[in-house]
């Protein structure tokens, strides 16, 4: 499903109105976030591409980043 939350775009699996599992999340800022989300938060392995251009892969606990990340900047 899609939902708007926020001026957030969440698509991805529903759970007593909490998205859970694989999704795509579009901040209003711009930042894109491709990965799982547990209770709307960022969780496991995902991208976080940024406004700006700059690309964060790594694994994310509790919507933060944790552990070891692999970014890339634009040119």
């Amino acid at each position: 499903g899609v939902a708007y939350e926020n001026k957030q775009i969440v698509s991805g699996d529903f759970f007593y109105n909490t998205i859970i599992g694989p999704a795509s999340f579009t901040f209003d800022n711009g930042d894109a976030f491709d990965g799982v989300l547990l209770k709307g938060k960022m969780e496991g392995r995902g991208v976080l591409a940024k406004a700006d251009g700059t690309i964060v892969e790594g694994e994310w606990n509790g919507g933060k980043l944790s552990g070891f990340a692999t970014m890339a900047y634009p040119d």
